[in-house]
């Protein structure tokens, strides 16, 4: 017990000696966090760089523990898992530091979080078969995969939930805490002692980075939470050398994990790239509820703890239905209750229902009504009027199909449509695709994505009638984001558009 607290006490007192000074090496060395009014909508420039803080509180209680497991025999040490571990994180981190200061893209990101993966792997962290339910799953040439994957996703599920001051910081040290316990319980007391390491650092960060924070943790700081707590999750959960009993950790990081699933779907079924940055995040969604900055982090920590509990509890008792009842239990409160991914389940399903029909429609049938895919996710301005609009154009001009994507942050409006024509292409190899950005004034609104088949003439000639006839559409939009209710009949008069001169009236 005393080295327990030894260790927490070493990485808490070390981590709120240095996060001053880090702050004031992120100034000088201008990495910072500058407010941008669309997506970054913070109120004044921030240091980034709290993630070496962190760090370098963790890496002293790591010398702690290399120090006394050298003098006591601890279950679950060895010098290489030790190594492997400082290895990799340093890995991610530094992957971090270089996105804090100069920013990369999503791609390489990426890159460096499945290097941080292969590192570990190469140290003998491994994950052969899985456990669900008792009944045991042998991975086979899988498990390097599966293990890689597990760690990239828990990295992501920690760095993309980074949204609100002391949101990630306040999740790291529950779930820290939730696979010390759960180490401890599996005997793996090393695990449990590197639990508790970067959970004292977190404590002692979180002095300056609860609302209102003095300094970010930045993709350095949440990637190596993330990181760190993937590896712990595998190791804190061995039922022998490399079997994981997965369900419990699971639960523990059933929140964030939901949130990177439904970031996912939501931009892949709005026809957007997965790296592409949006404002639907759960803290963002709570945000928009009303919630503050201090009353999120309560929130969100508390369905934390109680995923947590559970867990620790299912894996006391042995248990492992308990942890998936309550599982299905929350996140199925959050979707029905519509205060997170309800949007998103209800395009799945009716994306689903879309194949589904597909399937079972003879190819030489006769075409239905096209039936479009809207959600309206946030914000109160009427752009289903807007939409109707585009659609009746698209339908007389012969366009394949239409995605109009609404994400601007700055104005609080978020809202997707997608339509496709029943008229398939005649000929495959003539289609053109086009994609527009909206702005109005210096707002980022969104983009309009359009599909059809090439005509016959000169094709700048025609591409630019159709943009010609695209213009009411523009000015359309530029009055509805100047109102905040817009009369009926004013609107109705002034979605007339006018058709390009060479477009045919028939759809192909």
């Amino acid at each position: 017990m005393s080295i327990a607290i030894s260790i927490m006490t070493i990485s808490l007192l070390v981590a709120l000696l240095v996060t001053p000074l880090v702050a004031k090496l992120a100034y000088r060395f201008d990495m910072l966090d500058r407010p941008d009014g669309h997506r970054k909508l913070h109120s004044k420039v921030t240091p980034l760089g709290g993630g070496m803080a962190v760090l370098i509180g963790y890496g002293a209680a790591l010398g702690l523990i290399y120090y006394y497991c050298l003098t006591q025999p601890i279950e679950g040490f060895d010098t290489q898992s030790l190594f492997g571990l400082i290895a990799a994180t340093l890995v991610v981190a530094v992957t971090g530091v270089i996105d804090d200061k100069w920013g990369i893209r999503g791609r390489q990101k990426l890159a460096g979080q499945a290097l941080a993966a292969i590192t570990a792997v190469a140290f003998g962290l491994q994950i052969q078969s899985i456990e669900l339910f008792g009944v045991p799953i042998q991975l086979g040439v899988l498990a390097i995969p599966f293990t890689m994957g597990w760690l990239v996703v828990t990295t992501n599920a920690l760095n993309l939930i980074d949204g609100v001051d002391g949101l990630a910081t306040t999740l790291g040290i529950i779930y820290c805490m939730a696979f010390a316990v759960m180490a401890w319980l599996t005997g793996h007391l090393f695990d449990a002692f590197c639990g508790l390491a970067l959970a004292g650092s977190l404590a002692g960060f979180a002095a300056f980075n609860l609302p209102p924070a003095r300094i970010f943790l930045g993709d350095a700081g949440s990637m190596l939470i993330g990181f760190t707590l993937g590896i712990l999750s595998i190791r804190s959960c061995l039922k022998g050398p490399t079997s994981f009993a997965m369900v419990g950790p699971c639960l523990v990081l059933a929140i964030p994990a939901f949130d990177v699933c439904m970031a996912v779907l939501r931009r892949k079924l709005t026809g957007r790239s997965i790296y592409a940055t949006d404002r639907g995040h759960l803290h963002h969604v709570l945000q928009r509820l009303n919630y503050g900055p201090r009353r999120t982090v309560l929130f969100v920590g508390g369905l934390a703890v109680i995923c947590s509990v559970a867990a620790i509890v299912s894996v006391f008792t042995q248990n492992e239905w308990l942890a998936a009842f309550v599982l299905l239990s929350i996140l199925a409160g959050l979707v029905l209750s519509r205060t997170f991914g309800f949007h998103e389940c209800k395009l799945l399903l009716t994306r689903i229902s879309r194949v589904g029909g597909s399937l079972l429609t003879l190819r030489s049938s006769e075409p239905g009504d096209a039936l479009p895919i809207v959600t309206q996710m946030n914000g109160r301005l009427e752009w289903e009027r807007l939409w109707s609009a585009l659609v009746e154009f698209s339908q007389v001009c012969g366009i394949q199909t239409i995605q109009f994507n609404v994400s601007s942050p700055s104005i609080g409006e978020e809202y997707h449509a997608c339509w496709e024509s029943p008229h398939k292409l005649s000929v495959e190899h003539r289609q053109w695709k086009t994609e527009i950005p909206l702005f109005a004034d210096d707002i980022n609104v969104g983009q309009l994505v359009l599909t059809g088949q090439a005509l016959d003439g000169a094709t700048f000639l025609w591409l630019s009638e159709l943009l010609e006839g695209l213009k009411p559409f523009e000015l359309q939009m530029r009055d509805l984001l100047e109102m905040d209710r817009v009369d009926e009949q004013d609107l109705a008069a002034s979605t007339s558009i006018v058709r390009p001169k060479n477009q045919s009236a028939s759809t192909v």
